[in-house]
């Protein structure tokens, strides 16, 4: 099974973007089981605001 280029929506401005094999490729080498949510801009956007803000984001700790 090959894999194509996917067109997917973004979750802040609702604008098509292109989810491509080259990314597709990067996101599985590093273990990455989901697609992005977000365009590059509205990505970009999102850390520098969390940057400006000073907020880091650290996931919570699993338990088990």
């Amino acid at each position: 099974m090959s894999i194509a280029d996917k067109s997917l929506t973004c979750s802040d401005c609702n604008e098509e973007f292109v989810f491509t094999v080259s990314e597709q490729e990067y996101y599985k080498g590093k273990g990455f089981d989901y697609q992005p949510q977000r365009c590059a801009n509205c990505r970009s956007t999102l850390f520098e605001r969390r940057r400006a803000s000073g907020v880091r984001y650290r996931p919570a700790r699993r338990t088990s």
